[in-house]
């Protein structure tokens, strides 16, 4: 009677435990599904874009000129102490050669910057690094709830030629995949370049 008393006991701990589990899964499924929860790119949103600050140039005109209609459009929200969003950028070059500037926009937001008091030497030593061969934007709190409350970087969103959401990548908190590749990128974008508006 005492052992079944244990074993009872034992496995109500586990069950406690697996229902604990499963609720953080689904919180953080429901948290990813908000973050893509905008799936057309809204006027909205690229007037927003046009309006932020250019990290990477002096001249706000590079940021009013930022074409959308009739072209793939890549937004991407980094940090710069962010190690994925290194690799990211490097792949987002790649991709930006191979398929040439007038079938795809690549705009990256900068969120989450705020890190210590060294932000300035840290982005100039990460832009050096990473050479971005397409806009890198000042973005704020609004950018992040207009693409439906990024909380997670890199998080990278991918629209087809008529604005819709096609494809994205959201760092998840612990998982081992922490920014989307060169390869996978040529997937998702090639079959979008193809199709005719």
């Amino acid at each position: 009677m005492k052992i079944q008393t244990q074993l009872n006991k034992s496995n109500h701990h586990r069950l406690m435990w697996f229902s604990l589990f499963l609720f953080t899964v689904l919180v953080q499924s429901v948290s990813a599904l908000e973050q893509v929860s905008k799936t057309t790119l809204s006027s909205e949103q690229k007037e927003h874009i046009r309006n932020l600050p250019s990290i990477t140039h002096e001249n706000r005109t590079t940021t009013n000129d930022i074409q959308f209609e009739g072209r793939v459009v890549v937004v991407t929200f980094f940090a710069s102490w962010c190690p994925p969003c290194l690799d990211e950028f490097k792949a987002l070059n790649t991709i930006k050669r191979q398929i040439g500037t007038d079938n795809i926009t690549v705009v990256a937001l900068n969120v989450f910057e705020e890190f210590d008091n060294n932000d300035d030497a840290r982005m100039a030593r990460f832009l050096k690094t990473t050479e971005p061969e397409f806009q890198v934007l000042k973005g704020t709190d609004k950018s992040r709830e207009l693409f439906g409350g990024v909380n997670r970087i890199p998080t990278l969103l991918v629209y087809d030629r008529l604005g819709n959401l096609a494809f994205n990548f959201i760092h998840k908190r612990g998982a081992k995949k922490q920014s989307v590749n060169e390869a996978e990128l040529l997937a998702a974008i090639k079959p979008l370049l193809a199709s005719s508006l």
